[in-house]
């Protein structure tokens, strides 16, 4: 009876969403998150997030209503999903007892936006033919777009006018490390498309010029890291990959070339230097311009050369595994040469070790000059490290909420120069700030990513293994970085390699049959992405309702900045900056209760902020004239950040002392002024 209900049930119609609208708008997702992410600015994420739910939510309801396969997951996938999605609910919990419910709320909208992202690459993955290919292919295209913008950003000034301020190569990022993990990332797709044989040379040769831009990137972003990673990716596809030599000769040719232009072009003022007069950078920018694309010239031409003679006489395998053997062999003697030499300038191996040591956990500040390349300096991070440690030992078990790192380190720090906001460690980062709950559902999600890359691997075909394995070696890149950095503040970074873990978790599996029509499971799908949408869009209206309400109060008018405040705060009722304008609004206004509810209620969301604490203590010491509250207010400030505001000889801090110290702090109340 029930197989034959099942034979007799009528067949879906399918909707009309095909899988060339599906890779068109995630090509444009993709796009978009890359080229105008913003950054790392938690409003960056407002309307491109939005985008991403709503996209990935299309998807699922898609696959609800029988338009759709659903993607088939093994249990790494699965656990995947689940640890995950676990995570970013834990964040969410954090806000209730987060030491800043505002980032923790920002930190929840991240991981919503990068689990649609990983939705997306899971569909992506089942439905588009040769997935891998595809993906790696448009990932290439897209990398290559941003690395020449970036450089283009060298040759026309006007492209990037901040170029001047400073000159470490970021746009269209908006940061060093981040475009350098891109560059990092671009190197395993370079390699990928240069060292298959069964390519056009035409792409093999576009492989070569992806990897040389990747490297002039690299240096010219002075990323340490990024150089270090970009080996590290090197060695690894050379230990998997049997197009050895292919791979060796491209690293060779876009290595040479490539730190050629990098080296002769920190010699330029105008390309490499900070604070430079608009002339010099137009002038030097465009010899930068000639000679980037000479070396690029050159790089062709040698790659053509090397091809054609491969295509005219082809070496025996013989031949080819004594020429990989001689060129490792050089590359070790090399490296050899150069430890010794730095070694015995050292004055020994201890000595060496010695000051590599002192020098990385050394406090110092690294110049943003070329020669922080060669510099084993952790630019404070040692220390930061050692204060999200000391944030977990204090909350071991669910840490002070996501994202609150910055209300950790700030009565830590010893210097000024020392400013952050989060340790630039992500695994230790989620330990301090979400405890060991979120750090193990964390690295599970880590683990099960891993566990199924590595079953994708073995199971795809020889046509799409290479491809799958490029891009695998991206979220290495991804995963080496993040014990240095703290890219999962970028969605520029961070969404692309959560869409190429979802492809790979999905792709090479059978997928699911469109299933029979879930409407409500649909409609409830939509209700959950437009909650999300709310969480992602709330933040980013309060901020324009606060700039309204600025702009209302220098114009005078006073009763529509206050409705404009209000609704800010009822937008976003964790962020402290529209309570502390609204309250600032009424202080002057002259409404002084009302001034001083606002501040209490803003020390009580947020009683380790110092500006909170900050601005009540100056309310008190000019407006309310209470020179005893205001030195408590103040004094409380200085001890929540010692290099904030009231460290500032002869400021707030100060005068309350003063006052109080007279006969006026003794009866509290004083004359204002």
């Amino acid at each position: 009876m029930r197989a034959a209900a099942e034979v007799a049930a009528p067949r879906l119609r399918p909707f009309p969403i095909t899988t060339g609208a599906l890779a068109g708008g995630v090509a444009a997702l993709l796009f978009w998150t890359l080229f105008f992410g913003g950054g790392s600015r938690d409003l960056s994420i407002a309307w491109l997030g939005t985008a991403a739910v709503l996209a990935a939510t299309a998807a699922v309801a898609a696959a609800l209503l029988g338009a759709l396969p659903w993607p088939e997951l093994d249990r790494a996938g699965l656990a995947f999903l689940v640890f995950a999605g676990l995570f970013v609910l834990w964040n969410g919990a954090s806000i209730s007892w987060s030491l800043d419910p505002d980032r923790s709320w920002a930190y929840t909208n991240r991981g919503l936006v990068y689990l649609a992202f990983a939705g997306l690459g899971l569909f992506a993955g089942t439905v588009v033919p040769r997935a891998p290919r595809a993906v790696a292919s448009a990932l290439a295209v897209l990398l290559a777009g941003v690395l020449g913008w970036a450089l283009l950003g060298k040759v026309v000034p006007s492209l990037f006018p901040d170029g001047g301020r400073l000159a470490r190569l970021r746009s269209p990022v908006g940061y060093w490390n981040a475009l350098a993990l891109l560059a990092d990332m671009a190197v395993a797709l370079g390699l990928w498309l240069a060292a298959r044989r069964e390519y056009r040379n035409a792409v093999r040769i576009g492989g070569v010029i992806l990897l040389y831009a990747a490297v002039v990137s690299i240096l010219l972003a002075y990323s340490r890291a990024g150089v270090l990673v970009a080996i590290a990716v090197v060695a690894v596809w050379l230990a998997l990959q049997p197009e050895r030599l292919e791979s060796l000769v491209a690293c060779g040719l876009a290595a040479g070339a490539g730190g050629a232009i990098a080296g002769w072009a920190v010699t330029r003022p105008g390309v490499a230097h900070d604070a430079q007069r608009y002339s010099t950078r137009v002038h030097d920018g465009a010899i930068f311009g000639v000679v980037f694309v000479v070396g690029a010239a050159i790089v062709v031409f040698a790659a053509a050369s090397l091809l054609r003679a491969d295509a005219e006489s082809p070496l025996t395998p013989k031949q080819r595994s004594e020429y990989v053997r001689i060129s490792l062999l050089g590359v070790a003697v090399l490296a050899a040469l150069l430890f010794v030499g730095s070694t015995i300038k050292a004055g020994g191996p201890g000595g060496w070790l010695d000051a590599r040591a002192h020098e990385f956990t050394s406090q110092a500040s690294v110049s943003e000059k070329p020669s922080r390349v060669t510099s084993f300096s952790s630019n404070h991070r040692w220390a930061w490290w050692k204060e999200s440690w000391s944030s977990f030992l204090d909350h071991p078990l669910d840490g002070t909420g996501a994202g609150s790192f910055v209300l950790v380190h700030r009565p830590r720090r010893s210097t000024s120069l020392d400013v952050t906001t989060e340790p630039h460690n992500v695994p230790l980062q989620f330990l301090g700030e979400t405890g060991i709950v979120g750090f193990l559902l964390f690295g599970g999600a880590a683990v099960a990513a891993a566990l199924g890359l590595r079953a994708t691997l073995r199971r795809l075909d020889d046509d799409d293994r290479p491809a799958a394995l490029a891009l695998a070696l991206g979220a290495l890149a991804y995963l080496l970085w993040s014990i240095v950095d703290f890219d999962w503040d970028f969605v520029a970074v961070t969404g692309p390699v959560f869409f190429v873990v979802g492809v790979l978790l999905s792709v090479g599996r059978p997928a699911q049959p469109a299933a029979a029509r879930r409407s409500l499971w649909a409609v409830g799908s939509v209700l959950v992405a437009l909650a999300a949408a709310l969480s992602l869009l709330s933040p980013w209206f309060s901020e324009k309702r606060l700039e309204a309400s600025l702009t209302d109060y220098q114009r005078g008018k006073l009763s529509a900045s206050l409705a404009a405040v209000h609704e800010a705060h009822s937008y976003d009722p964790l962020a402290l900056e529209p309570l502390l304008v609204w309250a600032g609004i009424e202080g002057s206004a002259g409404n002084i209760p009302e001034a001083k509810r606002l501040y209490r209620k803003a020390v009580r969301l947020k009683p380790k902020d110092a500006e909170a604490w900050f601005e009540f203590g100056e309310f008190e010491l000019k407006v309310d004239c209470f020179p005893l509250r205001a030195y408590q207010y103040l004094n409380r400030s200085y001890t929540l950040d010692p290099f904030g505001p009231t460290s500032r000889k002869g400021g707030p801090l100060d005068e309350a002392r003063r006052l109080v110290n007279k006969e006026a702090g003794k009866t509290g109340k004083a004359p204002c002024g």
